[in-house]
């Protein structure tokens, strides 16, 4: 199992990182764990996503060439798990790096890395470093984001990217991973691809149907003999076409039978087949997978399922440590102790470097309200109504012999305040419930 524990960034003297990313939890390596950081904009979560991208690549490099890599601050140490050995790597001034392995000190050619680092984010002003075509980083770092270049987006990019992971999983024989991403959106398992046929170039009157070669998927049930040939005939014809032919490469899926474009699909449909194929066409057992917010266009029934679903996704590669960069709070009510921790960034009053704090208590289950309120530290319209009603009640009951008269609204108010108490362990319970049970027992007593 790769696991990331802790990162230390400075430049001279000054810090500008220092995070613990799993607190003392004990951690069971067998399984996929998730670290959630939250914190409102501008607190630096991208910036620490796009820290640890920098920091594998930087190591990956600096085995490479003798020449050691350029790093943006002076000093940095890095401390994680591959399969229960130790390792920390510290780079000093000037371009001086120190590695252990269980703290016996090794040279850099002797340092692990996690198999793959993946970088993902459906955002169009995304952080994440942007690979141009030729730039060599060798092959740890991977980009899967909606950008083309450095600093520009396209629409048709977003359907190109799954285009090609699709073909990715196809050629893996790992096609069958995807029927659970469709089955999370209530998708069939069916998937069409369409590309321009290679015999259309040479071909010039054919009718434009009868260039377009399509290939229906059984994701449950691949013929991989089917797809072999496909695969042939799609090579062969990309290799032939010009770059404004390839985006016209095209994906389809069915729901219910009805064949639904990609570019039909709803924005929350889009972001889980663009994130979820990129990853799995991807991915590598050990590997650190880091997502910028993965609420973007999200139903909040999505939010609340998403770290579930993504483990259930992933299930077979085990060993991977996904850290996610979110504001939503419904990601923290679905999160288990056991394989995640949540990292709280809250901005600093004396300087730019944001408060860092690893949240020791158990989340899951929590209500929204909940979460809001401890996590975030924030009131909503809910909870000022909320306050309200608990008020009222608290103040019949703590002078029941005075406000007989009021028993039976109370009683409503008892009612109403339980539909917001969301389970045992919320302190609102206990308050609730000697409520009622005073106005109980005053009414027998009557």
């Amino acid at each position: 199992m790769f696991l990331l524990k802790y990162l230390e960034v400075k430049e001279d003297e000054k810090e500008v990182l220092n995070i613990d990313f799993i607190g003392d939890r004990e951690v069971d390596e067998r399984l996929i764990f998730s670290t959630l950081i939250l914190g409102e904009n501008g607190t630096g979560k991208s910036f620490l996503l796009k820290t640890i991208v920098d920091i594998f690549i930087y190591i990956s490099k600096a085995q490479i060439y003798k020449r050691k890599p350029k790093f943006k601050y002076t000093k940095f140490c890095v401390k994680y798990s591959i399969d229960g050995n130790e390792y920390c790597v510290k780079k000093e001034s000037g371009r001086d790096i120190f590695c252990w392995k269980n703290d016996t000190e090794i040279v850099l050619d002797e340092i692990e890395l996690p198999k793959k680092v993946l970088a993902v984010s459906f955002m169009v002003n995304d952080k994440f470093r942007f690979v141009k075509p030729g730039e060599d980083i060798g092959s740890i770092y991977k980009y899967l984001g909606v950008r083309k270049s450095t600093n520009s987006t396209y629409t048709s990019s977003v359907m190109q990217n799954v285009f090609y992971s699709v073909v990715h999983m196809m050629k893996n024989h790992t096609i069958t991973e995807l029927e659970k991403v469709l089955s999370v959106l209530h998708f069939d398992s069916k998937v069409e691809i369409s590309f321009k046929s290679e015999k259309c170039n040479n071909e010039s009157k054919m009718k434009k149907s009868s260039c377009i070669r399509k290939c229906s998927i059984d994701c449950s049930n691949p013929d991989y003999g089917k797809i072999e040939e496909v695969l042939e005939e799609l090579e062969q014809a990309i290799s032939s076409l010009d770059d404004k032919e390839k985006n016209k490469c095209n994906i389809a899926f069915y729901k219910k039978g009805r064949c639904i474009q990609f570019e039909d699909c709803s924005s929350g449909e889009k972001h889980m087949i663009f994130a979820f194929t990129g990853v799995l066409s991807s991915i590598e057992p050990k590997s650190v997978v880091l997502i910028d917010e993965p609420e973007i266009s999200l139903h909040p029934e999505w939010q609340i399922q998403y770290v579930s679903l993504l483990k259930k996704i992933f299930k077979k590669y085990d060993g991977c440590h996904f850290i996610l960069a979110s504001h939503s709070h419904y990601l923290v009510s679905d999160l288990e102790s056991s394989t995640s921790s949540i990292i709280s960034f809250r901005k600093s009053e004396i300087d730019a470097n944001p408060i860092v704090e690893v949240l020791p208590y158990e989340t899951y289950a929590w209500s929204a309200e909940n979460i809001i309120y401890n996590v975030f530290g924030l009131r909503t319209a809910r909870n000022y109504y909320f306050e309200s009603d608990l008020r009222e009640l608290l103040t019949i009951v703590q002078d029941i012999e005075e406000n007989t008269n009021k028993i039976e609204d109370a009683k409503k108010l008892v009612e109403k305040l339980r539909k917001f108490v969301y389970n045992s362990e919320d302190p609102l319970h206990v308050v609730i419930e000697q409520s009622a049970e005073i106005l109980e027992k005053c009414t027998h007593e009557d």
